[in-house]
């Protein structure tokens, strides 16, 4: 972002790339992708505070720092990684929408980012996943160097790390074989990699779903395999997302000990979130935008479905744009609020609320941060509003103001439906003329 008067993007439609990049951190704030943009939101103010703008490339992945210190402590610089499509990662000091870090290296070649992670001891690192080639690699943020990098000769797409041990991590590729890191430390290559295994989907009668590869052309059958995540509760269990499917893997007997399967009725997973501190509790979005709550049978893992939230219950028209929610996050300290973007940038946030009678559960949309659904034909600032207001008319036939000091929409309009608004007009502070 340039020196000067700070601005502000206000959000439209997402990019397909900005899918799943979405992230709530500890700080109680939401960071989501917009194209090459970056939105900060808060989601107790259900409002945008900040922009951030640098990236050449639609973004891909977001990560806030694991720092969680006190706001007035000088040293608080509320720090965020972004990773876009042409492998470039900044590191943000979010409250001055400025630059820390530039993590872009010559030994790693351009492509994009399919995973960030901070380390959890040592705040001054970031592991990334490359693809292009297939590269982990460890970033220093302090002077943007590469601490050390290791080559795959699969293309990998997920990695987590053990919030146990941090020496230990768990890589995934795209047809989801499996590596297991021993020594995952700052100052060295790791080299203890276990054997590769493969995670395919099962039967509800066998649940013995990890071996190792003995044949690498059975492997290259499986393409389901979404993403995998080591229990934040729980030592030893891993839980791996298929596109039907959800394995819970205890990595001390080497053995799936659960599993969560679904109906033909239901739309495949796209992303899965479990919780630190309710951990019997566990969010999904599937591919039609709908999302799901899980909770876990005593005594068990095995889970049951608690409730399912529709976009299309909410927003009568959803169906006709065809909006679907593109990525979810929950809450570090309130892990039962689920903030969701949608593809036409309106940011929801749901609680997952419980009645103690009948245990029967709700997820409940509570805010919603509105934008503009559609590209901009004409707009026009107000001279009647000091407070900076403008009309917009839009390719789809509506027109929304704005308020672009708080970055509200404060109303929305259907004109002329599926035709572009060709100009408006503000004739006084409450009236507005528009043609077609």
């Amino acid at each position: 972002m340039s020196a000067g008067v700070p601005y502000k993007i206000f959000p439209g439609p997402l990019h397909v790339s900005n899918s799943c990049c979405i992230d709530w951190g500890w700080q109680n704030l939401v960071a989501y992708a917009a194209h090459s943009y970056i939105i900060i939101f808060d989601p107790n103010q259900n409002k945008q505070i900040q922009t951030l703008d640098a990236h050449a490339h639609p973004v891909v992945k977001v990560k806030w720092s694991l720092e969680n210190l006190e706001l007035d402590d000088p040293r608080y610089k509320l720090l965020l990684a972004s990773g876009d499509m042409g492998g470039n990662i900044i590191i943000w000091n979010v409250i001055e929408a400025s630059v820390v870090a530039n993590l872009n290296a010559k030994e790693v070649s351009p492509g994009p980012i399919n995973e960030l992670q901070w380390h959890p001891s040592n705040p001054s690192l970031l592991a990334a996943i490359h693809s292009s080639p297939s590269t982990l690699v460890l970033w220093n943020i302090s002077n943007a160097n590469i601490q050390w990098k290791r080559d795959f000769a699969e293309p990998l797409v997920s990695f987590s790390i053990n919030p146990f041990d941090s020496t230990h991590v768990c890589l995934a590729t795209v047809l989801g074989w499996i590596y297991f890191v021993r020594d995952f430390k700052a100052d060295s290559q790791p080299t203890q990699v276990d054997h590769k295994y493969t995670i395919s989907s099962l039967s509800q009668s066998n649940l013995s779903s990890a071996k190792k590869v003995t044949n690498k052309t059975e492997t290259e059958k499986r393409s389901d395999f979404i993403a995998m995540s080591f229990s934040p509760s729980t030592r030893n269990i891993m839980y791996f997302l298929l596109e039907r499917r959800i394995l819970v893997f205890d990595l001390s007997i080497h053995q799936a000990i659960g599993s969560i399967g679904l109906d033909r009725t239901r739309a495949a997973f796209k992303q899965m979130l479990l919780c630190r501190d309710n951990a019997d509790l566990m969010f999904c979005l599937h591919k039609d935008g709908s999302i799901t709550s899980w909770k876990k049978k005593q005594g068990t893992y095995s889970y049951e479905l608690k409730c399912v939230m529709d976009l299309v219950r909410f927003n009568k028209q959803a169906r006709k744009k065809g909006l679907s929610i593109l990525g979810i996050s929950n809450g570090k300290i309130q892990e039962k609020k689920i903030s969701a973007i949608s593809n036409d940038g309106t940011m929801w946030v749901i609680t997952h609320k419980e009645e103690s009678l009948n245990r029967r559960a709700r997820l409940v949309p509570k805010g919603m941060m509105g934008a503009l659904s559609s590209s901009i034909s004409s707009l026009s600032v107000s001279n009647f509003h000091p407070n900076g207001m403008v009309a917009v008319g839009t390719h789809a036939g509506t027109l929304a103001v704005l308020n672009m000091t708080d970055s509200t929409v404060c109303g929305l309009f259907l004109l002329v439906r599926e035709r572009p608004v060709r100009g408006v007009r503000w004739i006084s502070k409450s009236k507005i003329i528009s043609f077609t």
